[in-house]
């Protein structure tokens, strides 16, 4: 059945990245994504493949992947925002990823754990502003434009899923009514779905594993106090 296939495919993946196999996981989430299934295991599979082909796949394919995830609806949408703005960030679209950033932080329900990692990010792009304007301002031998090259280049480093999603161990992911840090793998995926009694929903699920049970932990979870990075 399509619900036997994409678990099977999970835990493949999540048996191919405890190997240190990130390509041949994101071929099986590519899989389990594709297949289907309930649309919460075939959006958590979208997820990690964008988180795991996060420096490699080019910036309009990564926005095309998350696209169908950052919409209000979706419970592993705080995941997908963040990795649309490290997306945002890796492609030189640093205004976008800074609103991407603000706006995450300006949602209460965000779980504590991505609201620091977004923290560290904003002040790493507003030292690197900050360089570079002083860059521009006393330009050196190269010119002006050339030293506020280098400097945005020295200060504001080149993110990647596992600077803020933890790619090979630790994806966003979510359940309930928002997503929030999760890890892949321990828990089943729709009972990660059901957001906890006294908890807003907020996502990165430990890779589900080859002993059986599968996790999809979500957004919702992290911030109640359930499994977090």
């Amino acid at each position: 059945s399509e619900g036997y296939s994409v678990l099977s495919q999970l835990q493949l993946a999540g048996t191919l990245l405890d190997q240190g196999k990130p390509e041949e996981a994101a071929t099986a989430f590519e899989k389990a994504a594709n297949s289907g299934g309930d649309r919460l295991f075939t959006d958590f599979a979208k997820l990690q493949v964008a988180a795991l082909k996060l420096g490699t796949a080019d910036f309009t394919e990564t926005e095309n992947r998350l696209n169908g995830l950052i919409s209000d609806e979706n419970p592993w949408r705080f995941s997908a925002r963040e990795l649309l703005g490290l997306a945002q960030l890796s492609s030189g679209k640093t205004d976008d990823a800074r609103k991407s950033f603000e706006q995450l932080l300006g949602d209460r329900a965000v779980p504590a754990a991505m609201q620091n990692r977004i923290q560290v990010l904003l002040a790493q792009i507003i030292a690197a502003d900050v360089t570079a304007e002083a860059a521009a301002k006393s330009p050196q031998s190269r010119g002006g434009e050339a030293a506020t090259e280098d400097a945005n280049k020295s200060n504001l480093e080149k993110p990647d899923a596992k600077a803020a999603v933890e790619t090979e161990k630790e994806i966003p992911s979510a359940t309930g009514a928002d997503a929030a840090d999760v890890k892949t793998g321990g828990t089943d995926p729709k009972a990660a779905a059901e957001p906890a009694a006294s908890s807003e929903a907020s996502p990165v699920a430990e890779n589900t594993k080859s002993d059986g049970e599968s996790s999809v932990p979500s957004d919702t979870e992290t911030k109640s106090g359930g499994t977090s990075n």
